[in-house]
């Protein structure tokens, strides 16, 4: 998993965005881990093949051990929480004909802290850029964004007679009343967005969906992957960035979130203590 403008996690104050693991410290991260921000830099990294809903991405770099120099693109965002639903049926109400619509989604801020966020923000709206332009599609921008990050994975995949999707196990609490079970012929879920908490040590330990808060400062890997949408005007193609895994890395009593996204009290109310973790 790569990192954007070689770890805009150090631009946060304090130690907020510090690593994850030791192993993902500036000193051992390998070359191919951090990824550029400039537009025509993404353009050599990044490989995209195929079309529509069958496009692959892929990162390129010198150093990677694979035979052709590639490896599944998969990118590290860090920041606060202003919008989240990470439940297994996410957005899902039950109904069947709003399976195809239902989504689980995260929105990322950068609570006041500009010099670590933007640059994420700048990177990612150059790689939808990018991919667009590789597919001949238009590119709309930060329409309807406004400075955040969202990350947007759909609950359900399709049953056809085509490709076989193999669903994952759903327990009574990811799945209240089993109603997921009741389409499972035509729509099933094949995946679970990890998630967990970074305790002393740099242990991490799983939790369920609901433990991540507005208002949490997390570290998400996330996916790319191109859909096509359903509009007025028949269909239309949208690269959306789909979380894999949201790792906690400091709570949410610590920032305050309101109506412009999330800022501090004070200046230095995003530098943790031990007592406050």
């Amino acid at each position: 998993m790569a990192f954007f403008a070689g770890l805009c996690r150090d631009k946060w104050p304090g130690e907020l965005g510090d690593a994850t693991h030791p192993s993902e410290s500036v000193e051992h991260l390998a070359a191919w881990r951090t990824l550029p921000i400039a537009y025509e830099a993404l353009c050599e990294r990044v490989i995209t093949e195929g079309f529509g809903s069958n496009t692959h991405i892929t990162m390129a770099h010198a150093d990677l051990d694979a035979d052709d120099g590639t490896t599944a693109f998969t990118v590290r965002l860090q920041g606060v929480v202003a919008e989240v639903n990470l439940k297994a049926l996410g957005s899902w109400n039950g109904d069947v004909a709003q399976a195809p619509k239902a989504t689980q989604h995260i929105t990322l801020v950068g609570g006041g802290y500009d010099a670590a966020f933007s640059p994420q923000r700048d990177g990612v709206l150059h790689l939808e850029e990018m991919i667009m332009s590789a597919l001949g599609q238009p590119f709309v921008g930060e329409l309807g964004r406004k400075g955040t990050i969202k990350l947007t994975r759909r609950v359900f995949k399709k049953v056809d007679a085509i490709e076989t999707v193999v669903g994952v196990h759903l327990t009574s609490r990811d799945n209240p009343g089993a109603k997921a079970a009741k389409i499972n012929h035509m729509w099933r879920v094949d995946h679970k967005i990890k998630t967990g908490i970074r305790t002393n040590g740099h242990h991490l330990t799983s939790v369920p969906p609901m433990a991540i808060r507005c208002g949490d400062f997390v570290d998400v890997a996330a996916s790319v992957e191109v859909v096509l949408m359903r509009c007025k005007k028949g269909r239309k193609t949208e690269v959306q960035l789909c979380p894999i895994e949201v790792v906690r890395l400091h709570t949410a009593p610590v920032v305050k979130f309101d109506a412009e996204g999330v800022t501090s009290d004070h200046e230095d109310d995003m530098i943790l203590t031990e007592e406050q973790e």
